[in-house]
């Protein structure tokens, strides 16, 4: 496997007109996404079946809904939830935001 480097302060270019995603890794057993949310910006309810999935805060404040309940994610925190449960990473902040989201699936899954 070759080594690649990303820039994460490059990634971050709020877009106004919509989310802003970054595919950055997607292997076997591994993905891994850089998302960028203008004030006020969400990303559809989902879920990622049968995926352990991490959203990191990188810059702002995000929030993640998660099942209904909605969790703020400063820059630094971390949350880790099983893909079965329905998920929106959004800005309510008045100021952009980034995350990185990792999947990676479920052995045996």
């Amino acid at each position: 496997m070759t080594t690649k480097r990303f820039d994460l302060a490059a990634c971050f270019e709020p877009d106004e007109s919509a989310p802003k995603r970054q595919l950055l890794v997607k292997e076997p057993g591994l993905t891994m996404l850089h998302l960028t949310l203008a004030p006020g910006q969400a990303m559809p309810v989902h879920n990622h079946p049968g995926c352990h999935v991490t959203i990191q805060g990188l810059v702002g404040e995000a929030t993640v809904w998660l099942d209904g309940e909605e969790q703020p994610l400063p820059a630094h925190e971390l949350v880790f939830f099983s893909g079965e449960r329905m998920v929106s990473p959004r800005n309510t902040s008045a100021a952009p935001a980034a995350v990185l989201i990792t999947l990676v699936p479920v052995a045996g899954a």
